[in-house]
């Protein structure tokens, strides 16, 4: 049995017509699924590296912005893609000051995936093009969990955004990422 079946339901799982509908169903769920195009899609369990660098970098985020004017939040709360779509961001910030019973925001000004061979293709090529298509989005940051290596996506003045990456492979460089720098040191702090 290989893991792809591992990841698959027993039984098909239900499609939905809106994303409180899917939300409705989720909440009886032991595991996590984002929402594409009405399909519920399991999130894959993360590795101690994983959670290391998120941690890390919701420490270094939030020492960096203004918390009444920001927030920043790990990997459980969604952004909304679509109007049937909500992804989980492994870190995202958005504008601060919102109502606490939301599910979904749809403004995020950051959003950061940690990389893993699982999630590869999603986060370099539907996440990609979902993300940017958001309007408030300024950022959008991959980090490899298991080198160091971050591609970064910022959009530039005019609203557009560059058709490749810039990459940052030193452990001693620093990545910007809206208008802050987080050095890579601190990004994988712990990260073996």
């Amino acid at each position: 049995m290989n893991m792809q079946s591992l990841r698959q339901p027993l039984h098909p799982l239900p499609r939905f017509s809106s994303i409180a509908s899917f939300f409705d169903w989720a909440e009886r769920q032991e595991r996590i699924y984002e929402l594409v195009d009405g399909a519920p899609h399991l999130l894959p369990w993360v590795k101690l590296n994983h959670a290391r660098i998120v941690t890390n970098l919701l420490t270094l985020i939030a020492s960096r912005i203004d918390r009444d004017v920001l927030e920043v939040t790990a990997g459980d709360f969604a952004v909304q893609v679509g109007s049937n779509s909500v992804r989980f961001a492994d870190v995202m910030v958005f504008p601060a000051g919102k109502d606490g019973s939301l599910r979904t925001v749809s403004d995020a000004v950051l959003l950061i995936e940690v990389l893993s061979e699982s999630t590869a293709h999603v986060d370099l090529d539907a996440k990609l093009h979902e993300y940017q298509a958001l309007d408030a989005l300024g950022c959008y940051v991959v980090i490899d969990q298991d080198r160091v290596h971050v591609r970064n996506w910022t959009r530039s003045d005019d609203g557009s955004w560059p058709s490749e990456a810039s990459i940052t492979d030193d452990r001693s460089a620093s990545v910007t990422m809206l208008q802050f720098e987080l050095p890579l040191a601190e990004v994988y702090r712990g990260v073996n």
